[in-house]
């Protein structure tokens, strides 16, 4: 059986251009807050006044900053994983 590359290629066209998505541009850190929901030591809706340094990081991420390399130094425990990598993984579902 031989493939037939150009009824694949407009198939596949036609999909992308059907596709009627978009991606949000809320920031990410507007994102966390309004729908991260966190338990202890803090229950309710994830703050970035607790960690305001996770902020920016978390912004890098936006569709339309310039960031290609992100590296981030810091020290054990500071909240990098509830304040960046969770919201990161759930904003980038989510979009």
């Amino acid at each position: 059986m031989t493939l037939d590359y150009e009824l694949f290629e407009r198939q596949l066209l036609s999909v992308i251009e059907s596709d009627n998505t978009a991606i949000a541009n809320i920031l990410p850190s507007v994102w966390t807050e309004e729908n991260v929901v966190m338990e202890e030591p803090y229950p309710g809706l994830y703050k970035y006044s607790l960690t305001p340094y996770c902020r920016e990081i978390i912004d890098c991420f936006a569709v339309d900053h310039p960031m290609l390399w992100l590296a981030v130094m810091k020290g054990a425990q500071i909240g990098i994983s509830a304040g960046v990598l969770i919201p990161m993984l759930l904003w980038s579902i989510k979009n």
